[in-house]
């Protein structure tokens, strides 16, 4: 009990200390008092004002080496709260976990990382919490968004923040950095006109179908017309498991290719279309939407098109950092090119 109690006095003066710096009374460069004069102006013990020195010093706020007063470093800024928005309210009741959310959990974890290795502490602001009795204890926001989903908090809270987008949004948003998969697509479109292939499946949610507008055009201007679309509300694409047999493969046309928005959905296709004695690379090729690490190591490993989840994380601790110096900027959109990654399918 005696030792929680200097730690949280350890604490109080430590943020005393910190206002002082932040304030300007103690500016970079400048010398703090010894740990006894400090000691006795908040009025606690010689080892509480030790404790409450060493805090700052291992935030990298003060230098302080035995037998020598602490110095501000010039380096030194206020430690900013920042909260992750996982703002997607189609995710809604179910707790949010790798389970019901793959790609948005990972890029969670990338942008927690970012964030750490700009020493800024973050707090998780999960599907179905009450952002409004914690934004007024932080500083900064990155908003872990779909462009095709309802939102809790508007584009542009009053907070310092930055969008992280699952797709090029509909207009230029400002503070915002996004995934931008259409180089990949006309890259992947241009394989399967080399394969020869006769058909191709688009296998999404309905706010996702037309991922494949690029795909479309190339096949169209070299003779492929026979362009469908299969609605898939799973993420595990549990409607191609109980469809499959009845309206898919009555309607195909060997060789035939496949892109699936998510890679669980891929790797349900290639089980169904393996199933039905088809033979991938030959009779059919599927490709991943989402690139998560594990796919990697799936039997048989589908091609997918891989998110880049932590240059999208730097990139949103990057503009979050300009726009927390300047709370009013407008940082034009920034795009990050998905990668097309070649497997078994």
């Amino acid at each position: 009990m005696e030792l929680r109690q200097t730690i949280d006095l350890a604490r109080r003066v430590h943020n005393r200390i910190f206002d002082d710096i932040v304030s300007g009374k103690y500016p970079p460069g400048a010398q703090l008092p010894a740990a006894r004069e400090i000691a006795a102006e908040h009025r606690v013990g010689y080892c509480t004002a030790v404790q409450a020195v060493r805090m700052l010093r291992e935030e990298g706020i003060i230098d302080c080496h035995a037998g020598r007063r602490a110095r501000v470093l010039s380096t030194a800024r206020p430690h900013c709260r920042i909260g992750i928005v996982l703002d997607n309210a189609r995710i809604g009741a179910p707790l949010f976990s790798y389970a019901t959310c793959h790609s948005g959990w990972i890029l969670h974890n990338a942008v927690q990382l970012a964030l750490m290795k700009r020493r800024l502490p973050a707090v998780t602001l999960a599907p179905g919490s009450v952002f409004a009795d914690y934004l007024g204890h932080l500083d900064g926001l990155i908003l872990i968004r779909h462009t095709d989903t309802p939102w809790n908090l508007p584009l542009y809270p009053e907070l310092p923040a930055v969008n992280i987008c699952n797709q090029v949004p509909p207009e230029p948003w400002f503070n915002s950095v996004c995934i931008d998969r259409r180089a990949a697509l006309t890259r992947m479109a241009i394989f399967f006109v080399t394969r020869g292939v006769r058909q191709f499946w688009m296998v999404a949610n309905r706010n996702r179908l037309e991922w494949d507008e690029p795909v479309r055009a190339v096949l169209r201007e070299h003779g492929i017309d026979d362009c469908r679309r299969f609605v898939e509300r799973s993420l595990f694409g549990h409607g191609v498991k109980k469809r499959f047999a009845r309206e898919i493969l009555p309607e195909l046309r060997l060789p035939a290719a496949f892109f699936a928005s998510g890679d669980f959905q891929a790797r349900e296709l290639t089980v169904q279309l393996s199933g039905a004695g088809l033979c991938p690379k030959k009779d059919f090729f599927v490709i991943g939407g989402t690139g998560l690490p594990e796919s990697a190591h799936w039997t048989p490993s589908p091609s997918v098109i891989a998110t880049p989840f932590w240059s999208l994380a730097e990139t949103a601790a990057e503009m979050l950092g300009q726009c927390l110096q300047k709370p009013r900027s407008e940082l034009p959109l920034r795009t990050i090119p998905a990668r097309l990654v070649w497997r078994k399918t």
